[in-house]
């Protein structure tokens, strides 16, 4: 267990590290009384995965929180990453209520009152590309741009080699701090919504707003670029805070 704890504590340090193990398990969530989630989240949530977290069960457990967005169809992303190379990623002699002085009963009731105020719109799992960070930025920062893609054509090969090489680095000077591409895992049939995710890293809000501010454009998309509109879709982009993060 001291190993796999020392183990999840450097990917810890950058929860999108380049592992080709890591699942990002991802719950979005529509709170009807967002105050109210929050509350649970700061009081049961956040400490029961904590405790997973230590005892090297999830390598990270985030809440993000949509910005300026009333119309979407979510209001929490909440994501749990696991590391797959990990046996001890199913809680194995692990209970975790009593660490945080919580009977069955207490936490029943407690997700009770969670469904009272929250619904779970869907659930997605991801895997990790590519991820990519100015050198004195650990992911993840605190503002992600979440970019949902579809592809186009079944030209995965071509696509994901397409968006590898388009972002290789990140200037010292950008105020987009990091670029991190998944691939969506449990995405059967043909009529799916997106395939890929693609996420662009700030450190503040404003900071994405100034990156998209500017004069009228005085030229057209190039090359690169129409070459990747030929093989994917961007369907939806939703801008989001990290309001919560184990430790």
């Amino acid at each position: 267990m001291k190993k796999i704890f020392l183990a999840a504590l450097l990917i810890t340090a950058n929860a999108f590290a380049q592992k080709s193990s890591l699942l990002y398990d991802q719950h979005f969530i529509k709170a009807e009384d967002i105050e109210a989630y929050d509350k649970l989240i700061e009081e049961k949530f956040l400490p029961y995965n904590q405790v997973r977290k230590d005892n090297g069960n999830i390598v990270e457990f985030t809440v993000w929180k949509v910005i300026h967005n009333p119309s979407e169809d979510f209001t929490h992303m909440v994501t749990f990453i696991y590391d797959m190379e990990n046996e001890d990623v199913v809680d194995k002699d692990l209970d975790p209520l009593k660490k945080i002085n919580t009977s069955e009963e207490d936490w029943r009731r407690f997700q009770e009152s969670a469904d009272e105020v929250r619904s779970l719109v869907y659930r997605h799992k991801w895997n990790n590309l590519k991820s990519v960070s100015r050198k004195d930025v650990d992911l993840p920062a605190n503002v992600m741009v979440l970019n949902f893609m579809k592809l186009k054509d079944d030209k995965w090969g071509s696509y994901e080699q397409a968006e590898v090489n388009a972002t290789k680095s990140i200037s010292k000077n950008s105020p987009r701090v990091g670029w991190t591409f998944h691939r969506r895992l449990d995405n059967y049939g043909t009529d799916i919504y997106y395939t890929h995710t693609t996420i662009d890293w700030f450190n503040s809000y404003p900071d994405f707003i100034r990156n998209n501010m500017g004069g009228v454009s005085t030229s057209d998309i190039g090359e690169e670029g129409i070459v990747m509109n030929k093989l994917r879709d961007l369907r939806r982009r939703v801008v989001l805070y990290k309001a919560y993060q184990s430790e």
